[in-house]
């Protein structure tokens, strides 16, 4: 029964990236160039505490646990189910936002004549999955595009650190506790409170911790508080690169909608495609050796996200004081 398994992560990564874009392009049509940062800020935050929540139902069903067994899996997922089908009917009853508001110029040595508030215009009137997912194509020569893609690409290999290198040290190195893998529920809740983490994280797990079990001591002797701490740290690092990500595609393409949601689609699929090649190299990697890449990505997505955003701050004075969007006080 591997196959179900494989074949159900397929299907959740394509169900989140179809979930992630259309949240962020509908954040971003509700959002004023003031409001935009705070906006996704919050929505991140709030997304955090499915970690918290979620912490501590894994830590108090599966304490002095050692083997799952179906009845337990049972057990957390059918209330997942009914959250999802309570996610949905949300959804469904959500709000259309308002019109966004025409641009008067947008003038760039980054974006072609396809920005233009003409084709803008045209591009918001209709959208659909198809142009999208072809516009992407068209976008990959553009240079920010490029620099959104190694970011994004750096966002998810820190997703795949923390959910399944740091979460596979933990249940594995048996000095921390009596039953290691509860712990990965207490650090799924720091996770969702809250890069110095790497370097805690090398000096409290030995090299083997992220394959096997071991007895292992790593530089200094194993401390469950210094791993919970690595955790939030991890979290809010996570939650501050994806919240600057969203915020950064919003504001560079405020007035181009087929842009907007190409732009989102592509960054979610480089995320989700890093998030699949590092849970597919974690169990044969020594912990040094994926700290090392982690370090090593995040300073290219250091190095790219500051011209980056210092271009889409210019760009937004090019324009002037004109909202990006108008927040709809009514339905259509």
């Amino acid at each position: 029964m591997d196959w179900s398994l494989y074949l159900s992560a397929i299907l959740v990564g394509v169900g989140a990236t179809i979930l992630w874009s259309g949240s962020s392009v509908y954040i971003s049509k509700w959002s004023s160039k003031e409001l935009i940062n705070r906006n996704f800020s919050i929505f991140f935050s709030i997304f955090q505490l499915n970690n918290l929540i979620g912490g501590l139902v894994y830590y108090f069903m599966f304490s002095k646990v050692d083997v799952i067994s179906a009845e337990l899996r049972l057990e957390l997922f059918l209330p997942m189910c009914i959250m999802i089908l309570v996610a949905m009917t949300i959804f469904f009853f959500l709000p259309k936002p308002g019109p966004v508001a025409n641009v008067a110029s947008e003038v760039s040595p980054f974006l072609g004549e396809e920005d233009s508030p003409e084709s803008s215009t045209q591009a918001n009137s209709q959208i659909s999955s198809l142009q999208t997912f072809l516009h992407i194509f068209k976008i990959l020569q553009r240079k920010e595009i490029l620099s959104l893609v190694m970011i994004s690409y750096y966002s998810g290999a820190n997703l795949s650190f923390q959910g399944g290198v740091l979460s596979a040290c933990l249940s594995h190195t048996t000095a921390l506790s009596a039953y290691p893998k509860s712990m990965v529920g207490l650090n799924m809740i720091f996770i969702g409170f809250g890069g110095i983490s790497v370097f805690f994280i090398m000096l409290n797990f030995p090299p083997l911790a992220p394959i096997q079990s071991t007895p292992d001591f790593g530089f200094i002797v194993p401390n469950l508080g210094i791993a919970l701490l690595c955790g939030f740290l991890l979290g809010l690092l996570d939650a501050g690169w994806n919240a600057q990500i969203c915020s950064i595609v919003g504001r560079l393409y405020a007035s181009n909608e087929l842009d907007k949601a190409s732009t989102y689609s592509l960054t979610k699929l480089v995320q989700s495609l890093a998030g699949a090649i590092g849970f597919f190299y974690g169990p044969y990697l020594i912990l040094y050796y994926q700290i090392g890449i982690l370090f090593v990505l995040g300073t290219f997505a250091m190095i790219l996200v500051i011209p980056l955003e210092w271009h889409t701050q210019k760009l937004e004075k090019m324009r002037g004081d004109i909202p990006i969007t108008e927040v709809a006080t009514h339905r259509d």
